[in-house]
This record gives C-alpha cells, sequence and structure tokens, in this order.
C-alpha cells in the first residue's frame, strides 16, 4: 500500500482531514510527500504558499508524529490483535523498547477514554442485572511480594 493509498484510507475511516483550508479560506490540496515523505496540504491560491502537515489537529499529530503513517498504522493494528510484544515491534516495526511501551501507553489511554465516553446505563425498572466481582491479586505464579489488590466490577442486563 502506498503512502497516498494509506492517507486515503485514514481519511475514509475519518482518522485524518478530507479536506482543509488555510488562513485565508481556500482549500487546500494534498499533495504527495517529498522524497518519501509524507503528503502535505497546500494551497496555491494567489499569493498563498500556506502548507501543514497532513497530521496537524488529529491524533498522530504531537509527538506521535516521529514514527512514519504506515508504522503507526501497523502497530496499531497489532495491538488490537494483542500481538504488540517489545520483541514483536522490533523485529517487525524496528520500533525501540521505549517507542513500543510509549505506544501501547498511548493506545490504552484513548481506549479507556473511548470506552469511558460510550458509557451507558444498563438495566431500568423491571430489569434485571447480574453483578459479580473478582479480584486481581497482580502476582505472577505465585512467586514475589505482595502487591495491591485490584477489584474489577461488572455488570449485565440479559434483557436489553
Amino acid at each position: 500500500m502506498s503512502e497516498l493509498e494509506l492517507v486515503a484510507y485514514l481519511q475514509e475511516k475519518g482518522l485524518l482531514h478530507r479536506e482543509r483550508r488555510c488562513a485565508k479560506g481556500d482549500a487546500m490540496k494534498l499533495t504527495p510527500g517529498r522524497s518519501g515523505r509524507c503528503p502535505t496540504w497546500r494551497c496555491r491560491a494567489d499569493g498563498c504558499c500556506e502548507e501543514c502537515s497532513i497530521r496537524k489537529g488529529t491524533w498522530f499529530d504531537g509527538p506521535r508524529k516521529k514514527r512514519p503513517l504506515m508504522t503507526a498504522v501497523l502497530f496499531m493494528y497489532d495491538w488490537c490483535r494483542q500481538v504488540s510484544s517489545i520483541k514483536n515491534c522490533a523485529r517487525e516495526l524496528g520500533m525501540t523498547k521505549n517507542a513500543v511501551v510509549t505506544w501501547n501507553h498511548w493506545l490504552s489511554q484513548l481506549a479507556t477514554e473511548a470506552a469511558s465516553a460510550d458509557a451507558v446505563q444498563i438495566g431500568g425498572e423491571g430489569l434485571t442485572v447480574e453483578v459479580d466481582e473478582t479480584m486481581f491479586p497482580r502476582r505472577k505464579y505465585n512467586v514475589g511480594r505482595l502487591l495491591p489488590q485490584q477489584w474489577v466490577f461488572g455488570g449485565i442486563c440479559r434483557e436489553t
């Protein structure tokens, strides 16, 4: 997949802007990046030569812009499949240990924010909600010091 095809895919999914306007209000055009770089938005209007990154104002901006878009998308794919280990990402994507840890953290935060934003009430009047709890002691193989216990509660309404 070429860089422009990837950009078109990310635009289709709403992860990148489909259109941009310059400071004067003119429509900007997406142009291929030079020497393997990411495509950029450029204004071709008379007297305007404004240019900005395709990542500007998206989740891929800021500290995440150092990584090529293709690598970022492949990492996200691996993260969703739960194969974003340091060893795998170093081998498959050429990422360092620190980069893998940081990207795992960013995606975990993103998933937490998305789940919190979509929180809905379960149950209601006349409906039965099944509640369960479990405790995660955070010890592996019954070895090591005791760590703080983490309680997790969950509920489900089978009627809805």
